[in-house]
């Protein structure tokens, strides 16, 4: 199954420290685990698990993002594996949507609990429909 890889980019008026902060806030609310940590990079992932196709909630399937911080901007290299039966690319919406909730939290202070629940409602919602449908063709 290909890859899910998505490129986010968007203006960053915080300085490094706040917005570190707000991205580790961010990740480890949905338990990423910290890879790399340096002055202009973070790196989260989530790991594979021989459960992985029972997920129903995309942000836990395996991954890892990339961010990088430069004096004005946040570079966001996204890269999903999907659970082993339904491809991450049926998700492409719920994906912007979640680093577009990221995205206000650092800029505007919103808060994403409430946004990324109700995206999170849909998409483990399309998971189910979709596993249910793949089982029935068998």
């Amino acid at each position: 199954m290909e890859h899910y890889k998505k490129t986010f980019r968007f203006k960053n008026d915080l300085n490094f420290d706040k917005t570190k902060l707000k991205i580790q806030k961010y990740f480890k609310f949905y338990n990423f685990q910290i890879l790399k940590q340096e002055e202009n990079n973070l790196t989260f992932f989530k790991k594979f698990s021989f459960l992985s196709g029972w997920k129903f909630n995309p942000i836990d399937w395996e991954s890892q993002v990339n961010i990088q911080l430069t004096e004005n901007a946040i570079t966001i290299k996204y890269v999903n594996e999907g659970n082993a039966q339904i491809t991450p690319f049926a998700f492409n919406e719920f994906f912007i949507s979640f680093f577009t909730n990221l995205q206000l939290y650092i800029n505007k202070s919103i808060n994403f609990k409430e946004n990324n629940k109700a995206i999170l409602k849909k998409a483990k919602q399309k998971v189910v429909y979709n596993s249910a449908h793949i089982s029935s063709r068998f």
